[in-house]
């Protein structure tokens, strides 16, 4: 069956196993978690010295795994063979023997196939055959990469599973830094967690600087709102002292400033629920797009898209001078988009 995260952490929670497992995609982060969640959930500890076999994509021989699944557990309830970053294989066309086992599966057996940074191609024939059985039989489930948009809710949700409380402002200011890593970001919970006494658990800037190791006061975030706010002191200062990639930065203030232009667009008189939906942000940032919808006009938010995209490829050295330097770059594209 095709089934969401959360069916399958409930699925494994009751031990409801299912012959095959497929976790595939370009989110590796929940391809992990369920892999985890079954390598502690099948066997015990003594009983998987006898019946659990781990093998990665790169040393894998499908004929010989296949051969493992027909054997019968000893001493134990199943026989679990992990096959691991299964887009390593030299031929992965060797993916589709599997269809052929599972037209007589061992009962006993559970095959978990991981297949990360990418999706098997269900175009070609012979995958769409056996992951349809796959999907009959068991579990296939696609990873998708987080979308920079969707991240608040599943921050504050870590931090909440961690016994944590977490603001706003600490939330975008974690996601400014990590991105979109779902492993890094809840390995900073856990450090937290460890760190906060029980009675004081909420997390706040402060906390992230100390932690992460950034400021608060030079990154991209507060860049964009000193050029919403069209404070050209501020934005300098922020220019002088961030550590962050201009690439990264370029990339933030696209996003701002397409979502400005939406916003822009709106029709009049809608509510800033609406706002945020439209925009796909949380109801707090939408002040700064109102704020800075009194200091853009839509001619000069096209132009500021303009300008970032031409200094995006002069970053990466395209019809950009031998002299200049990210530095330079950047703080002549703020110059010219704030004036």
């Amino acid at each position: 069956m095709a089934a969401t995260y959360s069916d399958i952490v409930k699925q494994i929670s009751i031990k409801q196993f299912m012959p095959i497992y497929i976790f595939m995609g370009t989110e590796s982060y929940y391809i992990d978690k369920l892999t985890e969640l079954l390598e502690a959930s099948i066997l015990t500890d003594d009983e998987k010295v006898m019946n659990e076999t781990v093998i990665f994509g790169k040393d894998a021989v499908m004929e010989n795994i296949l051969t493992d699944a027909r054997q019968y557990p000893v001493m134990a309830p199943y026989r679990v063979i992990f096959l691991k970053e299964a887009q390593m294989l030299a031929n992965k066309n060797k993916l589709s023997l599997i269809g052929k086992y599972l037209e007589h599966p061992v009962s006993s057996t559970i095959i978990v196939v991981t297949y990360k940074n990418g999706v098997i191609d269900s175009r070609k024939k012979e995958n769409k055959e056996w992951l349809s059985k796959a999907e009959k039989l068991g579990v296939v489930f696609t990873s998708e990469k987080i979308r920079e948009y969707q991240l608040p809710p599943i921050v504050t949700q870590m931090a909440d599973r961690e016994g944590l409380d977490i603001d706003d402002k600490a939330v975008n200011l974690l996601i400014e830094h990590v991105g979109s890593d779902l492993t890094q970001i809840e390995s900073i919970m856990r450090q937290f967690s460890l760190m906060l006494p029980t009675g004081h658990r909420r997390i706040d800037s402060d906390a992230i600087e100390k932690v992460v190791g950034i400021s608060k006061d030079y990154t991209s975030f507060e860049l964009i709102n000193a050029m919403f706010q069209k404070d050209v002191r501020k934005a300098n200062l922020i220019i002088g002292h961030t550590t962050e990639p201009i690439q990264r930065i370029i990339a933030s203030l696209f996003t701002s400033y397409a979502n400005l232009l939406i916003y822009l667009y709106m029709p009049a008189g809608s509510s800033d629920s609406d706002a945020a939906s439209t925009l796909r942000v949380q109801p707090f940032a939408v002040r700064n797009y109102k704020a800075a919808a009194a200091r853009y006009n839509k001619r000069q938010v096209f132009n500021a898209i303009g300008l970032l995209r031409q200094y995006d490829t002069m970053s990466k050295g395209v019809n950009c001078p031998s002299s200049a330097n990210s530095y330079g770059l950047l703080q002549e594209l703020v110059y010219k988009i704030m004036h």
